[in-house]
């Protein structure tokens, strides 16, 4: 149990941090910085294994990914926080 409770203090420290900095970046520029650094570093991965077929032939799913995680997901966190500032 233990572990489980560390693995969560552990994992949510990230968030915690990506919400001070939200703060001060527009919420689209914190999806960049985070993503974009990892994208540049598995594209020669993907390349040397031969696996453009394989993300192309399934970039629908990861569209579609997208779209519900930062999408309606993101809507309905911002839609949050607006309502917690209202005094």
């Amino acid at each position: 149990m233990d572990s489980f409770f560390g693995d969560g203090r552990d994992l949510g420290y990230p968030y915690l941090l990506i919400r001070v900095a939200v703060r001060q970046l527009d919420p689209g520029v914190m999806v960049l910085l985070r993503t974009g650094p990892a994208s540049l570093l598995l594209a020669p991965l993907v390349i040397t294994r031969r696996q453009i077929p394989v993300l192309i032939k399934n970039l629908r799913w990861i569209i579609l990914f997208g779209v519900v995680e930062f999408g309606i997901r993101g809507t309905a966190w911002q839609r949050q926080n607006d309502i917690s500032r209202v005094p």
